[in-house]
């Protein structure tokens, strides 16, 4: 016996699925109304298993297409899922785009394409495969099960293959798009957007009239027209007296297949439909426009490196999910400079290599760059030098500069000189990234424009740069390559290019000798940052280190100054801090030469897929309230995330605000707390014998706040614990396979550490002790690991530090609340000290303090 179901397809929820971050073009819902009103081109009385109730057999009576209306203007429609009965003449709305997958298919098959290889001799029968290889997306139907139809059945497979082999990173064609000119963060600036209409293979529509309207604040005007190349002039939008603005823009053009429309008044019980021909319709596109309340020019570019890492985490989670644009180079300007980047990039390089542009990252939305430029000089295909430009507005410096952001991505300033291009000073930078085996020679400056001229100025922190109060514009400039020659070559003929266009002339200070430098910074996540210096003064002097940081990634700034004693050449040293989220610091030598650098513990994030929204993204503070173990890798702070679930989301976290590859192979399990419904997917992100593998483990949430472990050797591949020495990032997901019930989805998630394998606390606590007690560590002496075991009395906060004989802290392996219990242990590996005698300390709330000796012998 089979069931037998009327016609039915969606249960997925009205989405608008919206991009967090500034000046992000926001897919809002759409404006149009369609309509179902008969069967067109498909096959029917068809069975395959149901599936949402495997292995009963669905009957299906129609798949295929339907005839239908958008706005009035005749179109045809699929169906989107398979459980719910179709509403004949009844409206639909317009709510954004389906799965990558189903709209790729939806682009690239009957009706949209009527002749391509491997179609189907009937209409019919290809729109009914079109059909199963969507509904296989949308509702994991099994098209190997369809009876009574085999061409349609391996019809379908293919088309399937097709969409997974092609339609993973399928980003559908936005007709209608707000694209952003420039962008600021100060009030006092106005933003500048223009708007850009084509048609549904990309191609430009003119003569299209677009209408925009905005929340909070004025635009320069409200109707305009696109021209020939798609494009509406300009938009200057000035802000009102808030923080943010929703800025829209509305037009009657084509609007693509793939749109996906949503029953009107029963969007929970009726089928969906996507799109499946291009038809005139009314659209709709959103940006929203948010602010500072004070301008950024003040913080000297500096702060802004944090803003880079949690764009690094967004566009490492789009690229996850094929959702990134790259880099739109030559962007129109709100004070358009005399000349554009490229006539002023050379277009030969040292050693006669031919320069090819590139696409780094999207930097217009992650920077304050009005415009960039970027190319690669190759020769006989190996790259020889690099050109990074950008345009600001003045006052307003380039805000990451090579030198901060590469030893930020770990590489390290080897060797820091003043060199000489044209007769004229510039610092040059030798950087090393030992992780990606890379070397790189480094000149970084700026060139401002006046109405006299041009001025070069070249400085080593951006706090140095002071452009004038007549400056209009500011040309910034990087260049690096594989030898000091290739960089000073690529350097010199910028120079020589804009000398040619314009008077150019330099600033007259002398620049300050590099006598004191970071070559390399990080933090460890256990509350202290490492810092190896370079002192070239050949003596030792004592330098103040200003750090500037944030407990937690959305807490106020907090500044703690360390005076440094270095010696001549090169020296580590470790500053006691706590845990923290990110860090700004500078230090300035007795000569007056600053070096600023930044770190950083890792990223919160989200991602939610095309059928979710993600309607509250709400950081949770523990500073202070919750005690890490000894020796955990800690992730402070947490997030509380709510919205729609349609397919999936999920709270990301980092390992490290670099985005590079941890080893936790040191450490045991994974603890947090959670407070949700549903079924969480807790999931890694690491890379095994090079390939990016993705292990998870399913855990069930509770109403209230509860504890949660998980052992690392649990996160499988192919049955087989992964090699932990290369994990990049932590996944907590609602999936809605494992969710089926659940629309609405509020979690959250906090207290989150990795554990040390080497601090693990055994103990019963609960028998009745009289005494503290701190018994000798077994064995000792020692090679390299040994255990230390303890009593507590009554309920206390506990520590249990080691120390060398000089008294340097070297390990605390115990710092929480502890019950009175016996025999509690701890295991202490020494593998990473020097031979010699350590003293350990128990200490607690009640005012213990008792201490022993013990020996690593190696």
């Amino acid at each position: 016996m089979f069931k037998i179901y009327k016609l039915i397809t969606i249960t997925g929820l009205l989405l608008i699925f919206i991009v967090a971050g500034k000046a992000e073009a926001n897919s809002c819902e759409g404006i149009s109304v369609g309509k179902v009103f008969g069967l067109k081109d498909g096959s029917r009385n068809m069975k395959v298993v149901d599936p949402y109730n495997p292995p009963n057999l669905l009957y299906v009576p129609y798949a295929g297409t339907f005839d239908g209306k958008v706005d009035g203007n005749y179109t045809a429609f699929y169906c989107v899922d398979i459980r719910n009965a179709l509403g004949f003449n009844e409206d639909y709305s317009d709510s954004a785009y389906v799965k990558p997958k189903i709209n790729y298919i939806l682009l690239n098959y009957f009706p949209n394409k009527t002749s391509y290889t491997g179609r189907l001799p009937l209409d019919s029968n290809e729109a009914a495969a079109v059909q199963f290889a969507i509904w296989h997306f949308s509702d994991n139907l099994d098209v190997t099960s369809l009876q009574n139809n085999n061409p349609v059945r391996d019809r379908a497979l293919e088309i399937i293959s097709d969409a997974n082999l092609n339609g993973g990173t399928f980003v559908p064609v936005h007709t209608l798009k707000i694209i952003p000119v420039s962008i600021l963060s100060d009030p006092a600036i106005a933003d500048t957007i223009k708007v850009k209409v084509s048609d549904e293979l990309g191609n430009p529509l003119s003569g299209v009239q677009v209408n925009l309207s905005i929340s909070d604040g004025t635009l320069s005007s409200s109707v305009l027209t696109s021209d020939v190349n798609g494009f509406t002039p300009n938009i200057v939008v000035t802000k009102g007296t808030g923080l943010t603005t929703m800025l829209s823009v509305t037009a009657y053009t084509i609007i693509s297949p793939g749109r996906h429309y949503i029953h009107i008044s029963s969007p929970l019980t009726k089928q969906k439909i996507a799109l499946a021909k291009p038809v005139n319709g009314n659209l709709i596109d959103c940006l929203e426009l948010t602010w500072d309340s004070t301008s950024s020019g003040g913080n000297g570019g500096i702060e802004s490196t944090y803003d880079m890492a949690e764009a690094m985490m967004l566009r490492h989670l789009k690229i996850s999910n094929g959702e990134t644009s790259k880099l739109v180079a030559n962007q129109d300007f709100l004070f358009a400079p005399m000349f554009e980047l490229q006539s002023v990039v050379p277009n030969e390089g040292p050693y006669n290599s031919v320069a090819t542009e590139t696409t780094p990252f999207d930097i217009l939305g992650i920077s304050n760059a009005t415009s960039a430029y970027a190319v690669d000089y190759l020769k006989n295909g190996n790259r020889v030098g690099v050109v990074f430009s950008t345009t600001t507005n003045a006052p307003e410096i380039y805000s990451h500069s090579k030198s901060v952001c590469d030893r930020f991505g770990l590489s390290e300033l080897d060797e820091l000189k003043i060199t000489y291009v044209n007769n004229r000073e510039f610092y040059i930078a030798h950087l090393n990234n030992p992780v990606n085996n890379e070397t790189d020679y480094a000149i970084s400056f700026s060139i401002y424009e006046t109405p006299n001229g041009h001025i070069v100025d070249n400085k080593w922190a951006i706090e140095d740069y002071h452009p004038g109060q007549n400056v209009t514009n500011i040309y910034n400039f990087q260049v690096w390559g594989l030898t000091e020659f290739a960089v000073q070559k690529i350097v010199g003929s910028i120079l020589d290019k804009f000398d040619a266009l314009s008077s150019l002339s330099y600033q007259s200070e002398d620049l300050i000798n590099p006598d004191i430098w970071v070559i390399s910074s990080r933090y460890l996540n256990s509350g202290k940052i490492k810092m190896v210096f370079s002192n070239n003064t050949n003596q030792t002097v004592s330098v103040p280190v200003n750090i500037k940081f944030k407990r937690e990634q959305n807490s106020q700034q907090e500044t703690q100054i360390t005076n440094l004693t270095l010696p001549p050449d090169v020296s580590e040293a470790e500053i006691s801090i706590g845990l923290l989220s990110s860090a700004n610091i500078s230090v300035a030598s007795p000569s007056g030469f600053l070096d600023a650098i930044f770190v950083g513990s890792g990223m919160f994030g989200n991602y939610s897929g095309p059928l979710s929204t993600i309607n509250n993204f709400e950081y949770i503070s523990n500073y202070g309230t919750f005690h890490y173990p000894a020796g955990a890798y800690a992730f402070t702070g947490g997030i509380n995330m709510s919205g729609n679930l349609g397919d999936v989301v999920y709270i990301a976290r980092s390992l490290n605000a670099a985005f590079v590859n941890e080893d936790l192979s040191q450490y045991s399990n994974l603890q947090f707390k959670t407070k949700g419904t549903g079924v969480m997917t807790v999931q890694l992100e690491a890379i095994q014998n090079g390939v990016y593998v993705y292990p998870f483990v399913n855990i069930n949430l509770d109403n209230s706040w509860s504890q949660q472990q998980i052992q690392l050797s649990d996160f499988r591949v192919n049955g087989q614990a992964i090699d932990r020495s290369n994990v990049k990032m932590v996944l907590f997901k609602l999936e809605k396979n494992y969710n089926q019930n659940i629309s609405g989805f509020n979690y959250a998630v906090k207290d989150i550490f990795f554990e040390h394998s080497t601090t693990n606390i055994t103990g019963n606590g609960t028998e009745t002790i009289e005494n503290f007690k701190l018994n000798q560590n077994f064995p000792n002496p020692f090679n390299p690991q040994t255990t230390i075991t303890f009593d507590i009395a009554t309920e206390s906060h506990v520590s249990l530090t080691v120390y060398d004989m000089t008294g340097r802290e070297v390990a605390l392996l115990i710092n929480k609340t502890m019950k009175p219990g016996a025999n509690y242990s701890v295991t202490f590996n020494g593998s990473g000290l020097a031979s010699g005698l350590y003293i350990y300390r128990l200490a607690t709330s009640e005012g213990i303090n008792l201490t022993k000796k013990m020996l690593l012998i190696k």
